[in-house]
C-alpha cells in the first residue's frame, strides 16, 4: 500500500471516529423530537467530521472561475455538495411560487433554481435575486428571473413591491452574510405560514449561526428547523447548520 492510500485510510478512520464521538456526545445519531423542532434545542455541531481538507477542497471547487469549478450552464453556482442535493428536494416538496435570494454573485444559483422549477413544472414562479452589485451577473435576460440591487446594511432597499406582491409560498435564501439578523427580520415581516427560510454557510461562520439564533429567539413560535433537510446526511450534515426553517 502506497503512502497516499495509507494516508487516506488513516484520515477516513479518524473522520469516522470523530463522527461517532460527536454523535455519542450529543446523545444520538439522528434528529430528535420529530421533523420540525425548535432552533434553541439544536447545537452548533454536526455528526459529520467536516475536516479542513474537505472544506478547502469544496471552497476551491466553488470559487474556481474556470470550467473546472462548480457552475451551472457555464456560470458559477456557488453551492456546496450538500446544498446541491438538498435544494432540489426542498423545491419539489415546497413548489415555491417565489424564490427570494439575497446574494446573487454572477447569477448561477438563480438560473439553477429557475431551471429546476421549470423541470418540476412549477407554474407560475419567479426568482428574485438581490445583490449590492448586480452588474456582475452573467445570466442573459431571462423572463423567469429578475436581478435587483439591494444593500444588506439597509434592508429596506430590498424591493418593497416584491415583498408586498410576490405570491406564496416563498423560498427565501440568505447568502450574503451581511447584517443577517436585520435582513431576516425585514424579510420575515412579509413571510407567511408555510414559507421556507434557508440561511447558508452557518457551519463555518459561527457568527452567522448566532445571528440566526438571535433572530429565532426574537420571533418565538414563528420558525422551526426542518430536520428533513438539516439531518438527511446525519445531524447537521450540511454546510447550513440548523439553516433550513419553515415559518409556522
Amino acid at each position: 500500500m502506497n503512502v497516499e492510500a495509507l494516508s487516506r485510510k488513516l484520515l477516513s478512520a479518524v473522520d469516522t471516529g470523530v463522527s461517532a464521538l460527536r454523535a455519542i456526545a450529543r446523545g444520538g445519531a439522528g434528529a430528535e423530537g420529530g421533523r420540525f423542532v425548535e432552533l434553541d434545542g439544536r447545537r452548533w455541531a454536526s455528526d459529520l467530521a467536516l475536516s479542513r481538507q474537505f472544506l478547502m477542497r469544496v471552497q476551491e471547487a466553488k470559487w474556481n472561475r474556470g470550467d473546472g469549478g462548480v457552475n451551472w450552464r457555464g456560470i458559477p453556482n456557488i453551492k456546496d455538495p450538500f446544498a446541491l442535493a438538498l435544494y432540489p428536494l426542498l423545491l419539489w416538496e415546497l413548489k415555491p411560487r417565489t424564490v427570494i435570494e439575497i446574494g446573487s454573485f454572477q447569477g448561477g444559483s438563480a438560473l439553477w433554481f429557475a431551471d429546476l422549477l421549470d423541470a418540476m413544472r412549477v407554474k407560475p414562479f419567479h426568482v428574485h435575486s438581490f445583490d449590492i452589485d448586480p452588474g456582475q451577473v452573467k445570466v442573459a435576460d431571462d423572463p423567469r428571473i429578475t436581478f435587483r440591487r439591494c444593500d444588506s446594511m439597509v434592508p429596506s432597499t430590498i424591493d418593497a413591491e416584491v415583498l408586498a406582491k410576490a405570491p406564496h409560498p416563498w423560498l427565501v435564501i440568505e447568502d450574503a452574510h451581511v447584517n443577517v439578523k436585520a435582513v431576516l427580520t425585514h424579510l420575515n415581516r412579509s413571510m407567511q405560514s408555510g414559507d421556507y427560510l434557508v440561511v447558508e454557510d452557518t457551519a463555518y461562520i459561527q457568527e452567522k449561526h448566532e445571528a440566526l439564533r438571535e433572530f429565532a429567539r426574537a420571533h418565538p413560535g414563528q420558525f422551526q428547523v426542518d430536520t428533513r433537510f438539516t439531518d438527511l446526511f446525519g445531524y447537521n450534515g450540511t454546510f447550513n447548520f440548523n439553516g433550513y426553517l419553515r415559518k409556522l
